[in-house]
């Protein structure tokens, strides 16, 4: 692992870049066991909120593998796709696919729409993983949104999201849920997020570009593929 140093008037961050997937995974589930450990420790549970898409796979599949008491464990997503048939584009699906294997299988798995109005919130976020879009977008909070400034500034933890970027109907946390989390990740693949992520540093404006919103508390893991 290696780390580069951005910075500008207004914030600075590091990039921690990696080889390759394999390595960003063995390094990003070392600290993810970290986590876990602790939080089980002090609170006698963990509460993790995942993304979905094709990046996490891997590393969802070397998540499978840990030694932790995965009945301890709570899952959900940060977004959902809604009202599709397609259950492969799901993140749910994602996540059970690959993460709810092997050791895993006794994480208690919640389907994002169904946890709207239960207390699962109530409890700390331990770990927030997420992925990057192409509009600067991180879960379901898309900059076209018509729910955008609920989405961004609401304190519901869930809601709606309606966006011609987003293809399907969704529902996705809130930014005010998101960054409580504890432990934050951003974590991309190839040299098109790289250059969206290095595009987001350039101003501080998180309506046009929700990852911003990220850069100051998130760390940030890199590989080319």
């Amino acid at each position: 692992m290696e780390q580069i140093f951005v910075g500008n008037n207004n914030m600075n961050i590091d990039i921690n870049i990696f080889k390759n997937n394999v390595d960003l995974s063995k390094q990003l589930t070392k600290e993810i066991l970290e986590i876990s450990e602790v939080a089980i420790a002090r609170n006698g549970k963990a509460t993790f909120i995942l993304c979905g898409g094709t990046t996490p796979k891997f590393l969802y599949k070397k998540m499978s593998n840990l030694k932790l008491p995965w009945e301890k464990i709570n899952i959900t997503t940060s977004d959902e796709h809604c009202f599709t048939n397609d259950n492969s584009i799901r993140n749910d699906t994602v996540i059970k696919m690959n993460l709810l294997r092997g050791k895993a299988t006794t994480a208690k798995f919640d389907n994002l729409p169904n946890i709207e109005k239960s207390d699962y919130f109530l409890f700390p976020i331990d770990l927030l993983i997420l992925g990057l879009g192409i509009a600067g977008h991180i879960a379901g909070i898309f900059p076209d949104a018509i729910e955008k400034k609920e989405l961004l500034y609401g304190l519901n933890p869930i809601y709606t999201v309606s966006s011609v970027l987003a293809k399907t109907k969704r529902v996705s946390c809130g930014l005010t849920t998101l960054i409580k989390a504890k432990n934050q990740y951003i974590y991309i693949l190839g040299k098109e997020k790289l250059d969206i992520l290095l595009t987001a540093f350039e101003n501080d404006n998180f309506e046009e570009m929700p990852v911003r919103a990220f850069l100051r508390t998130a760390k940030i893991f890199w590989a080319p593929k």
